[in-house]
């Protein structure tokens, strides 16, 4: 696999699939001013597309923005490897090695719909979904779903052509500080 096909089933979700939609959906947190909600998975024949809403007051004056890097989103696979979101992955993956990218969304006055790329597609087993928004007001949640649905669930997504080459690009942004003692603490800091 060439540098960029592999950028492409990394970065975005196949433009050229029909993805196979599983009901996972679960609350991510709540304050008095935001929501956050994962509500469905889209799977690809490359990953699966975590698909989270959030939602904010309408007379919210503050202006609560939900984006990377000031959110943590991270999964934990059956085998133990695990991944935290990025805006694009990075360059030392190997090809069985999970990544996590924000594949795209849309954004609104008062909330948004938007996509996390968890490429290759996971093993059968537990998935675990980590959540955090420090600045939101939400602290880190932990939510499980059958990873073996996803798995079984590719098998019915519909190509409908030939994939176009697309060029890699790669964009650094810092992490925000996770919060202590949790589990993003101990991935990403080890503690």
């Amino acid at each position: 696999m060439d540098d960029d096909t592999e950028a492409r089933w990394r970065q975005i979700p196949p433009e050229n699939e029909i993805p196979v939609v599983l009901p996972w959906a679960a609350p991510l947190g709540r304050t008095d001013r935001a929501a956050v909600a994962l509500v469905c998975a889209e799977v690809h024949t490359t990953g699966v597309v975590l698909r989270i809403v959030v939602r904010t007051r309408e007379h919210d004056p503050g202006r609560l923005t939900y984006h990377l890097p000031a959110v943590l989103i991270g999964v934990e696979l059956a085998d133990g490897s695990v991944a935290v979101a990025e805006s694009s992955p990075g360059s030392s993956l190997g090809p069985q090695d999970p990544s996590l990218c924000l594949g795209g969304g849309i954004f609104g006055f008062d909330g948004a719909s938007i996509g996390f790329l968890l490429a290759p597609l996971p093993p059968p087993g537990p998935l675990t979904l980590h959540h955090a928004w420090p600045d939101g007001g939400i602290p880190e949640t932990s939510v499980r779903f059958d990873a073996t649905e996803a798995v079984e669930a590719a098998a019915g997504v519909q190509v409908l052509w030939d994939p176009a080459p697309v060029e890699r690009r790669h964009i650094d942004e810092p992490r925000p500080q996770p919060p202590e003692g949790g589990w993003f603490a101990r991935t990403m800091l080890g503690e």
